[in-house]
Order: C-alpha cells, then structure tokens, then sequence
C-alpha cells in the first residue's frame, strides 16, 4: 500500500485527520525495514513538523493533562498550516501558553536564548531554557521585558 499522493486541504481537520489514519495504517501494517514503513514515517513527519515546531508539539503534549489526541493533533496541525496562535489552540495554562509565545517570537527574531540573555543582562541562557518549556515562574514584568528584547508584545487569555 503506497501513501496517496494527492494533496490535502491542511486548513480542514476531517482531511488532516483522515491523512494521519493513512498514514498510521501504514507504519502499523508494514515492517519498520521497509520501504513503505521509511516513506510513511517520513511524511508523517512532513505534515507535523512543518506545521507544528516539534518542541512546540511536544512542550503541548507534556502540558496537557490527557494523552494528546489524534483530533487535537490535526487541530494543532491545521491551526499551524494557517499561520494561528498555536498556544490558543488546546487548554494550557496561562503559563504554557506564555512559553510557547515567547519561544516563537525568539525563534521569528531569529535569537538565540543567549543573545536574549546577553540583552537582558539579569537573567541566564539556563533560566531561559527553562522559562520556555514551562519549568519556571517568571513575573509579568520579566516576560515583558523579554518579549520587549525579542521585539514584540504578547497576548496571554487567562481563561
């Protein structure tokens, strides 16, 4: 069985979703030596990590307090393909979805967490490491700051 080649509309969840069921019987039907095996896995991959940063994915998969879902997956997945607000897309505490923020403006800046940390002058690569996965409090007023390094502003819903 080969993956169908025709393109999918990566703005509808139903065909998102749908792709993914594909692809999945693939990788679950066919030996991991094979060619079948290598070329789902592969596309797998394409249509996740290049809508989706993969530690993005992976700091909402950790973050939530279920199993992330096949539907939630394509909903990140769709939300991604459309350019939207990833951290609005699943139930994440305000504190997530500020991390998630921040590291997508450091990333559209294109600054590393030590030129951010160099520029602020109080605060380490280390600290924020760990403030972009979500493993430290920082204040209001030192998100601010950092967003302000990183040229922009953000948004947090906190409901």
């Amino acid at each position: 069985m080969q993956i169908t080649n025709q393109p999918i509309d990566l703005t509808d969840i139903a065909a998102v979703e749908a792709k993914r069921r594909e692809i999945a019987h693939i990788i679950e039907t066919y030996p991991r030596d094979s060619h079948e095996f290598m070329t789902a896995t592969a596309a797998n991959n394409e249509l996740l990590d290049s809508n989706v940063p993969i530690r993005i994915f992976y700091l909402i998969g950790h973050h939530l307090d279920h199993p992330i879902t096949e539907h939630e997956i394509a909903q990140l997945i769709v939300a991604g393909a459309k350019g939207e607000d990833l951290s609005e897309v699943l139930p994440l505490t305000p504190e997530v979805k500020t991390a998630i923020k921040f590291q997508i403006a450091r990333r559209q800046a294109k600054m590393t967490q030590a030129e951010v940390a160099a520029k602020v002058g109080h605060i380490s690569q280390a600290q924020i490491a760990k403030a972009e996965r979500a493993q430290t409090s920082l204040s209001i007023n030192r998100w601010a700051e950092l967003f302000k390094v990183v040229g922009t502003s953000a948004v947090i819903k906190l409901y």
